[in-house]
């Protein structure tokens, strides 16, 4: 099964910060195993949103789309944002297996790569 993987940031007024989260996605599509692709997304300011990746995950014909807070603390977006717009997109899209994964700051192995430093 081919999994798209949403990485979904803040955003910011700082256009950089969007290079920055493409690049780091074009390089861990260039790592990873064949059978995961991962897409950018930003809560708000930048794009594409979560909505447009989403849909962009599901037009190159992918069955399972996992999304990503990479958010340190489980803030308003974490808590309330990002678990509203996964449900509002499994509705709209109903034969594709949309899930949510915990933010990435409640990850051991994020904590494990800032203990190794």
């Amino acid at each position: 099964m081919r999994k798209a993987m949403i990485l979904i940031v803040h955003g910011s007024r700082v256009s950089k910060t969007a290079v920055e989260l493409v690049d780091m996605v074009k390089k861990m599509n260039e790592m990873s195993a064949e059978h995961t692709t991962y897409f950018p997304a930003f809560m708000q300011l930048q794009s594409p949103s979560l909505n447009e990746s989403i849909k962009t995950a599901i037009e190159q014909s992918f069955e399972l789309i996992e999304v990503v807070p990479l958010f340190l603390l489980a803030g308003k977006h974490v808590l309330n944002d990002i678990p509203r717009m996964v449900e509002e997109s499994k509705k709209l899209f109903p034969e594709v297996s949309i899930k949510l994964r915990d933010h990435i700051g409640a990850a051991d192995s994020f904590l494990n790569a800032i203990i190794n430093l």
